[in-house]
């Protein structure tokens, strides 16, 4: 058998899926940048209604792949007894006008309000950066309230940056291709648009990770991957007890229920419909089989034909 090895999966992450080093360093340094000014504008206006910036999202996870447009989030924390019992409509026309306040060094036509967030434009790089306003609750580990992008009538949802970022952290540490493994993931479910967020996906290899499923292999773990979604079809509820008791996590009705592992009443998959669920189990029993067949084939030819129809064209060996 010449079919796909495990080295042609991490050529392929390298040259493919992975973000190179320079442009991740370059990211980083444009948040930075955003940050230190921010700060400085804040020592000299103490009065200033925005509080701070904390990084957050794929990039600063470490789950970030080449493809992505936008993959700088920056929360942006408010003062609350300015924001809070504000619709997010007008928070956001708030943040801008601060944002624009902040750095005036940037034209006011560089920021522009996408809920759930005001989106900065760098016009050196063509990178834009994602503002998501936080209003804190007054808990610890920088709790608060994060607007949301698209959850029914839920504008805001309680959160902790630095707990999910903790979260992340145990899990690459219990796994040394945990972040490459979402990666992967991340790039099967762009090349087959399936309506399955990037933080669900994240907590499945988690939920995988914590209950010693996950293969040191790129290949036998996809393929572990993939067949916890056919064998689950994604009707098994997964929870963390990182930071709450399972007790915690009240009964509901959603199709498909996948908790955060900081908040236990935010399903972060409740907008999942059963035609999602469907759809991603169809394709997950697709994949299963492809890659089966990848790494079995006779030839390195049938091998990257059969991984091609999972991860795309751009595929090779």
């Amino acid at each position: 058998m010449d079919g796909i090895a495990s080295g042609d999966v991490a050529t392929f992450l390298q040259e493919k899926v992975n973000l190179p080093g320079d442009e991740v360093k370059q990211r980083r340094e444009q948040v930075a940048f955003l940050r230190e000014k921010l700060e400085t504008h804040v020592g000299e206006h103490p009065d200033f209604a925005l509080l701070k910036l904390l990084h957050f999202g794929s990039l600063a996870k470490g789950t970030a792949i080449v493809s992505a447009e936008k993959e700088m989030d920056i929360a942006a924390y408010l003062k609350p007894d300015q924001s809070r019992d504000k619709a997010l409509k007008d928070v956001l026309d708030e943040l801008r006008a601060l944002l624009v306040a902040a750095y005036p060094q940037m034209e006011a036509s560089q920021f522009v309000v996408d809920p759930p967030a005001v989106t900065i434009s760098f016009r050196t790089s063509s990178h834009a950066v994602d503002v998501v306003p936080v209003i804190p609750n007054g808990q610890p580990q920088d709790r608060g309230l994060l607007a949301l992008r698209a959850q029914g009538s839920r504008e805001w949802v309680e959160t902790s940056i630095p707990l999910h970022l903790e979260f992340v952290r145990k899990r690459a540490t219990k796994h040394d291709m945990f972040l490459e493994l979402v990666r992967l993931a991340k790039w099967w479910r762009n090349e087959k648009e399936l309506p399955i967020s990037s933080f669900a996906i994240e907590l499945i290899w988690c939920h995988l990770i914590d209950e010693g499923l996950v293969p040191h292999d790129y290949q036998e773990a996809m393929l572990a991957f993939f067949a916890f979604v056919e064998r689950t079809r994604l009707q098994q509820r997964i929870v963390f007890t990182d930071n709450y008791k399972v007790s915690d996590v009240l009964p509901c009705a959603d199709v498909v229920q996948i908790y955060d592992p900081v908040n236990a009443s935010n399903n972060v998959a409740s907008l999942m419909t059963i035609a999602d669920r469907d759809r991603i189990v169809r394709e997950a029993e697709a994949a299963l089989d492809a890659a089966a067949a990848g790494l079995t084939a006779y030839s390195k030819g049938r091998g990257v034909a059969a991984y091609q129809r999972v991860f795309g064209k751009t595929f090779s060996a």
